[in-house]
């Protein structure tokens, strides 16, 4: 790391209780989670009007707001957890957005913003000013639970280079904001979850002795018939047979994957939208259990 230097920042107004004041931030709070690139979302997520569609009003506990229907789910699992754990906190809680097409501070690319995964959380009706390094303690508070969900937390942004090749940084501290993490937004994309974009990206035939076995308590879902394709036998095929029977598919539930089940699922996946490869991969298991 080269010269490091403060940033110009606005004033932080007074606080109205112990969960506006000012604290440290804890710098490895974003341990195994990454900040995705705006690159990286569209090509999941696609342009911000293929996601519109996506984007839905949603009361998530202590607000309502607009934001992508995936990332809402999420944001009410970990205000619930909020509200269980800090109750007085949770009623303070208000936001500054979350669908909000625009582009970084001081840059050309986009906010995640844009694409309703991240939000600004505002407490007691006060923004936590950035770049003073600093954070209010109830985001502090909360920036451990979003991690768990993985949520990827402003207030611990790697420095960033006052201009390109100049070896001088600056901190990049926004701690009112969260976003998903790229970790999470791959999880989802995997699930077949982030909508029309998403879905129609291929699922890759892979081999036996290369198939991943999962072991995220996160993708328990996943587990039942990840990576089965023609010619594989047990008790996994015998659930795929029992859920394609679900869907109206006329099998036997033998639990031998022959050219009966292979047809049945080319045809399941094709009303749903996903590549038809006959191949049940993470996206295809999520529908089967899911929709």
């Amino acid at each position: 790391m080269g010269k490091r230097i403060s940033r110009k920042h606005d004033t932080q107004k007074p606080p109205k209780s112990e969960y506006t004041k000012l604290v440290n931030i804890d710098k490895d709070i974003n341990n195994g989670l990454h900040s995705a690139p705006g690159t990286f979302v569209e090509q999941l997520l696609g342009n911000q009007s293929n996601i519109l569609p996506s984007i839905k009003y949603v009361n998530v506990g202590p607000f309502k707001v607009n934001g992508h229907i995936q990332a809402l789910e999420s944001l009410k699992q970990i205000m619930s957890v909020v509200k269980t754990k800090y109750p007085d906190l949770y009623g303070r809680l208000a936001h500054n957005g979350m669908h909000v097409p625009k582009n970084i501070a001081g840059k050309k690319s986009k906010s995640l913003h844009s694409w309703g995964i991240a939000i600004d959380i505002t407490i007691d009706g006060i923004e936590d000013v950035k770049w003073n390094e600093m954070s209010f303690y109830g985001l502090a508070l909360m920036a451990p639970i979003f991690h768990d969900h993985g949520w990827y937390w402003g207030g611990a942004f790697r420095d960033q280079e006052t201009e390109k090749g100049s070896g001088v940084y600056w901190t990049n501290e926004d701690a009112m904001h969260f976003e998903v993490s790229k970790e999470k937004l791959l999880e989802w994309h995997n699930a077949g979850l982030l909508g029309p974009v998403s879905t129609r990206r291929p699922e890759a035939k892979i081999p036996e002795s290369t198939r991943p076995t999962s072991t995220s308590s996160s993708s328990h879902h996943r587990s039942m018939f990840d990576w089965l394709q023609r010619g594989d036998k047990g008790p996994k095929v015998v659930r795929l047979q029992e859920a394609l029977k679900s869907h109206g598919h006329n099998l036997k539930s033998d639990g031998n994957f022959g050219g009966k089940t292979e047809a049945a699922l080319i045809k399941y996946q094709r009303q749903c939208g996903l590549p038809a490869n006959g191949i049940v991969g993470p996206k295809t298991a999520a529908y089967l259990l899911f929709f």
